[in-house]
């Protein structure tokens, strides 16, 4: 199925309405990162995304008893000819032509994501010091604001720290070719 908005979606599978749920296979193809990050990041933010997508998996969902069951084996995701760029400069602080997971199994009801391999070739990074002695990611990616300290706020945070932790486990990691150009601009020159 091509996408209005480019790409591909290939979906192999069953979905059924009573009880909701979904088995299958998908596959999302050439999906540039314009296009999700429209989706999925605010207007607001200091950068633009370029290059597109791969994503492949078997996948099982459920929502039964209401609770959401989602798992995914067999997982790729791919993203080519990466790029972020800088709104306020329309300059590309990485670039990266190929990031790769391979081997991805998730499981949110048990909390567990295995990956077999990452990988990612000749990547690029711009970076610099700004005169006030700020490196310049900072400023595209700022610290989030602490929340009020509301009586309901305060409980909620107790609650999510008392969650069992995520089991997290990546067996390959290769990352070859990689180059930093740093400046820093705090010197006088």
């Amino acid at each position: 199925l091509a996408l209005k908005s480019g790409g591909h979606l290939d979906w192999q599978g069953t979905a059924s309405i009573k009880p909701l749920s979904s088995e299958g296979h998908i596959k999302l193809d050439n999906v540039t990162l314009a296009t999700i990050s429209a989706l999925a990041l605010t207007d607001t933010m200091p950068f633009n995304l370029k290059g597109y997508e791969i994503l492949d998996a078997d996948y099982k969902a459920s929502y039964t008893e209401n609770r959401f069951k989602f798992a995914v084996n067999k997982g790729g995701f791919e993203i080519r000819d990466f790029q972020l760029i800088e709104k306020s400069k329309n300059k590309a602080l990485i670039k990266m032509p190929v990031f790769a997971l391979r081997g991805i199994d998730f499981n949110l009801e048990n909390q567990s994501i295995a990956i077999e391999s990452v990988s990612a070739n000749d990547a690029d990074f711009q970076a610099w010091l700004n005169a006030q002695g700020v490196i310049n990611y900072q400023a595209l990616f700022p610290a989030s604001k602490p929340a009020s300290n509301s009586a309901n706020k305060t409980a909620a945070n107790l609650g999510e720290r008392n969650a069992a932790p995520w089991k997290i486990k990546v067996n390959s990691i290769a990352l070859n070719n990689f180059g930093v150009v740093f400046e820093d601009q705090t010197t006088k020159k």
